[in-house]
Order: structure tokens, then sequence, then C-alpha cells
């Protein structure tokens, strides 16, 4: 039997021998396109570990394992979808990596919105992501911890919603609309052709990025190995190069 072995470093560098993964069996991780930048690197930081990364909405990929597609580690923009994956039997228990901030992202230059309450006036185009997937669902939230009347206005100058966060940031660079709520890590990975605008504390949802096995891998071990590589000093410095959070205590 041959082993996939993942380089693992706390405080000492050894190995983890995760057997049942190889080279020519690389270990197949279904992400978030939130996540790509930092993922992609992250993976690049264990190179004993073949990893085949694969990416969109965390909700496309959430109904591709209901229907019978089988990575060997999901990781969601979001801790509700992982959470009802493992009610449902599909996946294990979720490991919160890291978290992020939402924001309102406009094209860096752009003066007509300075503030969070801008977001009411008459005029302004915004694009926001699907209500199933994370990205929509927080701007939502959002929207319902706001009075009816600015929830509303905001809610009528919504032109455009999107299949995932990538494409609700491209709506912005592209001057199709005006702005959009999306995370801090989107506006970081612009390079600065994006800018953030604070959401006030009390209106801004805690968001989770969250890991998990799913459940009939072949290689169990090498998942859960890379699992918690996310963890790791390296792969958290590069979480919070792309704009990310680190997970708190209680996660």
């Amino acid at each position: 039997m041959t082993c996939l072995r993942t380089s693992l470093v706390i405080g000492a560098s050894f190995f983890v021998s995760a057997c049942g993964g190889s080279a020519t069996h690389p270990l197949a991780v279904s992400s978030a396109t939130s996540l790509k930048v930092p993922v992609t690197g992250i993976s690049a930081l264990y190179p004993n570990t073949a990893v085949q990364l694969e990416f969109a909405g965390s909700d496309a990929l959430a109904t591709a394992i209901r229907s019978g597609r089988k990575p060997d580690v999901f990781l969601s923009a979001s801790l509700k979808i992982p959470k009802q994956l493992a009610a449902e039997g599909l996946v294990g228990k979720p490991v919160v990596f890291a978290r992020n901030r939402l924001v309102v992202a406009v094209r860096s230059g752009t003066t007509n919105i300075g503030s969070f309450s801008d977001l009411t006036k008459s005029g302004v185009s915004l694009a926001f992501g699907s209500p199933s997937v994370p990205i929509g669902a927080y701007a939502d939230t959002i929207l319902g911890r706001l009075p009816t009347a600015e929830a509303a206005a905001i809610r009528a100058n919504v032109k455009t919603r999107e299949p995932d966060a990538v494409s609700v940031a491209a709506k912005v660079t592209e001057g199709v609309v005006d702005a959009a709520i999306l995370y801090a890590s989107d506006v970081k990975a612009s390079n600065g052709r994006l800018r953030a605008i604070t959401i006030p504390a009390f209106l801004n949802p805690l968001t989770k990025c969250a890991a998990v096995v799913v459940n009939g891998t072949k290689y169990p071990v090498a998942a859960a190995a890379f699992i918690r590589s996310l963890l790791l000093p390296q792969s958290q410095q590069a979480l919070r190069a792309a704009g990310f959070l680190p997970p708190s205590r209680g996660d």
C-alpha cells in the first residue's frame, strides 16, 4: 500500500502518513470560489501532497455532494452549509478555519458612494449574490437587520444577483453596477481595482469558513490531515494575506 505523506509543521517538523492516497490519486478538494486565492496558495505550501482543486459556489458544491459526487474535502464560505450536510450524514464534523468580514465594494476612484447609507439612494445600482449562496444570504441578513424602509430602498437598487462572490465582484469592476456587498477578501483580491467601505458592526453578520471530510472518501486520513493543515501558522498566514481573519477560540 502506498501512502500520501503530508508535511505538517507544528513547532517541530514531523510527517503524517495518510495511507490510501498517492501522487497518482490526488486529494480532491472542492472549494468555494471566494477561497480560491488562499486555498491555491496553501496547497502549494505542501509539495508532498498532490491536491486537485475544484472551485464553485458553496451551494453548487453542496448540491453536487447531495447528488452523489464524492470529493475528499469540501471547503465552504459559510458554516451553515456543511452543518446541513453533516446533519444529512453526508460529511463529517465541520472545522472552522477562517472568518471573513463583509464590506461594501466600489470601484477605486468613484465618489458617489462613501458610506453604507448611500446604498439607499435612488439611482444607485447594486449587485448581490444569489440568496442560495453564502455571500447573498449574508447580504440578506444585513438587510434583515435594517429598518423596513431602508431595507426596501436597498433592495430596489439591486439590479442583479450572481451565483458566487467572484461574479458579484466582476459586476463592480466592469462597471455594470456601482457597488456590491462582498467579502473583504474579494476587495483584497482585486489588486486595487476595488475599495472597501465599512458596514456597521451591528449589521455585519459573523462569517465563518468551514472544512469537512466528505463521507465515503477513499482517503479519510489524508483528507483530515489536509483540513488540519489549514490551521497551521503558514496556512493561516496565507489566509490573512488574502484578507481573511483567523478562527476565534470558540470555533
